[in-house]
């Protein structure tokens, strides 16, 4: 685990000491989902609703990218605004991603045709 990625973990455990943590409905819902596999969703491919407020955290290549969804359905990242997580996504990268994928808001399950 990158140092900064460590940073932002502890930063999250203060937060969730002082303010308590997953609501009962959250923690039941995300025993859920990790019960699919470890590491894994197991949804049903669409992609999970943002609520205002919410903070996405992804590493790439050893640093941490923080994006915040905002209430108009936009996003902030770097110091400025985006339409999408899929024009984030491209600018962190440099190549063009599924946004929600990238930051892991849509289902990572693949489907196998075994015949």
């Amino acid at each position: 685990m990158s140092k900064e990625l460590l940073r932002l973990a502890i930063a999250y455990r203060r937060q969730e000491q002082e303010f308590g943590g997953f609501s009962r409905r959250t923690s039941i819902r995300l025993r859920a989902l990790r019960s699919g596999g470890r590491g894994s969703l197991q949804l049903s491919g669409e992609t999970l609703p943002l609520k205002p407020g919410v903070m996405l955290l992804r590493e790439w290549q050893g640093k941490a990218h923080e994006v915040l969804a905002l209430e108009d359905g936009r996003f902030a990242y770097g110091g400025k605004v985006w339409r999408s997580l899929s024009e984030i996504a491209r600018e962190i990268t440099g190549v063009r991603w599924s946004g929600p994928r990238f930051f892991g808001t849509r289902d990572r399950k693949r489907t196998t045709s075994n015949g």
